[in-house]
């Protein structure tokens, strides 16, 4: 996580929070930094953007970043509920938005539903458990969102089974019926 604002009391009450909640948080008080600290963590996966900062506007920053880290959350922090900025902003490509004071609780569980809406879907047609587990094998570690659909009920049973003692992976949800899905997160 990147912290991007020009409020030192903030971001360091931020950090505490998240890192609390097992989160590598990264701080930056002006949009240069927020620049450096990309370019050298390029999996950065969520980002808490300030619309006001000393050297940049965060409209900037999100307009040069979005188009590179497609899979990031994004979200605005602004001091004022300026209608415009907000609209603006969800154009560039922000998931959302948030208008100071926030709750840090309530922030935490926008950054969880966004990230769970930016998840990796396999859509395989007959899909096997091998090859499911395959795909989250090599993709796991970049710690993301997985959902993995099954024509065929005994190979999405052979599959939780496969993963429902790895210590790296939670079952989120699960649906059954005509079609067999599950929702993984990999840590």
């Amino acid at each position: 996580m990147l912290v991007v604002d020009d409020n030192q009391d903030i971001t360091k009450l931020i950090k505490i929070y998240f890192t609390k909640r097992g989160y590598e948080v990264l701080i930056a008080n002006k949009g240069e930094e927020a620049f450096k600290l990309m370019e050298q963590n390029p999996d950065i996966d969520v980002i808490l953007l300030d619309v006001m900062l000393p050297d940049f506007s965060g409209i900037e920053i999100l307009e040069q970043i979005r188009g590179i880290m497609k899979n990031a959350v994004i979200i605005m922090v602004t001091g004022v509920n300026d209608l415009e900025t907000v609209v603006n902003a969800m154009k560039l490509g922000a998931d959302d938005y948030v208008v100071k004071p926030f709750r840090l609780g309530e922030m935490e569980q926008k950054i969880e539903n966004l990230m769970f809406k930016k998840t990796i879907v396999n859509g395989e047609e007959h899909l096997t458990a091998e090859d499911a587990l395959n795909i989250l094998n090599e993709t796991k570690s970049q710690g993301v969102n997985l959902v993995f659909s099954f024509d065929d009920i005994e190979e999405f049973n052979q599959f939780i089974e496969m993963v429902k003692g790895m210590e790296d992976v939670s079952i989120e949800d699960m649906q059954i019926g005509e079609k067999y899905e599950v929702r993984l997160k990999a840590s």
